[in-house]
């Protein structure tokens, strides 16, 4: 019984919410299932009473509140809707027909004339209209008929017929009342829904507009990664092209200068290298210059350049170190390029006489080699592109069968593996030492001192490293008497 009770009140609670709450569809199936239950005991008390023909009134009124609920579970909303109200109007009609205006049961088509507005939704105009118009125009024939159908007129007495007359009234206000409330409350509903729809579309286009935003930006990142990913890759290929322009520069292999073996190694850093050395041949003298200029990259690279011309038109057959690197001073101090500065060492070789003469422009490692005495050539002066007219020693030194002239750019000391230990002068040292035990050995068999010190710097390096530094090495190297008969 308590079940059965809190069934009834959840359904009248469901039906009272769905009226206020624009749930029509789910409202027309509750009024429909009530007015199926309540029209029921109706036909065996119209039977009984042999009052035949009102049972057939309501048995054709429950079919329609059938055909209506049917119609709303197969979800024809709008058809369920309109059987709802042409069940009842009928059944009205019929009634009115029979006890005659006098009983004002013509009135109780008016209790259906809201019932669309409860049923239909606000914009469903046609089917409000078209629902309003089936009990109007009944009422309208009624009262306009003949009415000839008035057996029951003496058995319903007058204040029963007063009080029909005035439940119907009622009931039809309230009705209206209800589908009046019902009507602003669903508006005002819809208003809100859509404000609520407006509401959340235009946070979601400033959300979406944000987003672009964020889109767009990404995507101007990666134009402009993809340009400077394009320049970068255009700096490489020009940067390739200079090195390969720039090594054109560059001696391929030495002078043959008899009585000598002559040298060198080269190995940049960088694209550009900032390391130059070049020789010209006089006769039996090899003039040559060791530059290393204090700049990286492109500038350095125009410096390099720069210098090649220089000492190709400077150097002559009578001229002396001294004066190819005051010279090439004050054409770098005077030049645009003031600012530049380059350490430089530059030496005659004399393959009769023997005699080597050299000036020193703050080259750090220069060496000459004697019978496995090592001593370095540091008697030098500033570097070249520092101050005007400035003045260079020349120092001579006689180059004995065996002796060993070697001079190299500072990245050979700073070459680093991967621990960034310095390959620093005692492995120079020991490369040069390993190099004279080996050669007096067996001289023919022992490798040069240049791939010796190539094979010592890779051994050094990492494989992944990088050079910090440009690496040149000249070596120069008087072979001796029992090699050279």
């Amino acid at each position: 019984m308590k079940i059965q009770t809190k069934i009834y009140k959840s359904f009248l609670k469901n039906l009272y919410r769905s009226s206020l709450l624009s749930r029509k569809n789910d409202l027309a199936y509750r009024i429909a299932i009530i007015f199926f239950i309540f029209a029921l005991p109706y036909v065996p008390v119209f039977w009984v009473l042999d009052l035949y023909f009102s049972t057939w009134i309501v048995i054709a009124t429950i079919v329609m509140f059938f055909f209506s609920i049917l119609l709303n579970k197969l979800k024809w909303f709008n058809l369920s809707k309109l059987f709802l109200i042409v069940g009842p109007a009928g059944s009205f009609f019929s009634c009115a027909n029979i006890l005659t205006s006098s009983s004002g049961a013509q009135l109780l088509l008016f209790t259906l004339i809201p019932l669309p507005l409860l049923l239909f939704e606000i914009t469903q105009i046609i089917w409000i209209v078209i629902s309003m118009l089936i009990p109007i125009c009944l009422y309208v024939s009624l009262e306009l008929g003949n009415y000839n159908w008035i057996l029951f007129r003496e058995i319903i007495p007058n204040h029963t017929m007063l009080t029909i007359r005035v439940s119907a009234i009622v009931t039809t206000f309230i009705l209206i009342a209800l589908s009046t409330v019902t009507y602003f409350v669903s508006n005002r509903r819809y208003e809100l829904k859509i404000e609520e729809k407006n509401d959340k579309l235009k946070g979601r286009n400033l959300e979406l507009l944000g987003k672009n935003s964020q889109i767009q930006e990404h995507l101007n990142s990666l134009e402009k990664a993809y340009y400077e990913l394009e320049n970068k890759k255009k700096l490489e290929n020009e940067f390739e092209l200079a090195k390969l322009q720039q090594q054109e520069f560059l001696p391929v292999q030495m002078a043959s200068v008899d009585g000598y073996l002559f040298d060198s190694y080269f190995k940049g850093a960088r694209g550009v290298s900032g390391d130059f050395y070049d020789y010209k041949c006089f006769g039996d003298t090899t003039k040559c210059i060791v530059a290393d200029v204090r700049s990286k990259s492109i500038s350095a690279g125009f410096i390099t350049v720069h210098l090649y011309s220089m000492f190709r038109t400077t150097v002559t057959n009578i001229s002396t170190t001294p004066q190819l690197l005051s010279t090439i001073n004050n054409v770098l101090v005077d030049g645009r390029n003031s600012y530049e500065k380059a350490a430089a060492f530059a030496f005659n070789i004399n393959s009769q006489t023997h005699m080597m003469t050299y000036s020193n422009a703050g080259i750090g490692l220069a060496l000459h080699v004697r019978e496995k005495r090592i001593e370095s050539l540091d008697n030098g002066g500033f570097m070249v592109g520092g101050d005007k007219n400035e003045v260079y020693g020349e120092y001579s030194l006689s180059m004995e069968p065996g002796d060993i002239f070697l001079v190299a750019s500072d990245g050979l000391e700073d070459v680093r593996n991967k621990d960034q230990e310095l390959f620093g002068r005692d492995r120079v040292y020991a490369v040069i030492r390993d190099y004279l035990v080996a050669r007096d050995l067996d001289a023919d068999e022992s490798d040069s001192l240049k791939i010796r010190f190539e094979r010592a710097l890779q051994d050094f390096q990492d494989e992944d490293s990088l050079p910090v530094d440009d690496v040149v090495i000249i070596v120069l190297e008087r072979i001796p008497n029992k090699v050279a008969v």
